[in-house]
C-alpha cells in the first residue's frame, strides 16, 4: 500500500509545467522529486517535457490578430472557470 501524501503518474503530468517553472511549494515539489526517483515513465515524461519546453522558448514570436487574441483568452477564461 503506498503512502497517503505519494504523488500518482496524473498529478506529476498535472504539476509538471510548475515544477520545470519553480512555480511548485516545496512540499509538492518533494513529492514530485519523490515520484520521479521511482517511476521511470515519469521521469522520461519529464525529461520530454525540459526539450519541448526549450525548443518552444527559442522559437520567435508569430503576430496574433488582436480578435486572435481576445477569443484565446475568451476561451480561456471559460475553461478556468470550468475547472474551479
Amino acid at each position: 500500500m503506498g503512502r497517503v501524501n505519494e504523488m500518482k503518474c496524473r498529478e506529476l503530468v498535472e504539476q509538471v509545467t510548475n515544477y520545470l517553472e519553480g512555480a511548485l511549494g516545496s512540499t509538492d515539489s518533494d513529492r514530485l522529486d519523490g515520484h520521479l526517483h521511482s517511476c521511470i515513465a515519469c521521469r522520461s515524461y519529464l525529461g520530454e517535457m525540459r526539450v519541448t519546453m526549450q525548443v518552444v522558448s527559442s522559437l520567435p514570436p508569430e503576430p496574433m490578430s488582436e480578435e486572435l487574441e481576445d477569443n484565446l483568452l475568451q476561451m480561456y477564461r471559460n475553461w478556468a472557470g470550468s475547472v474551479s
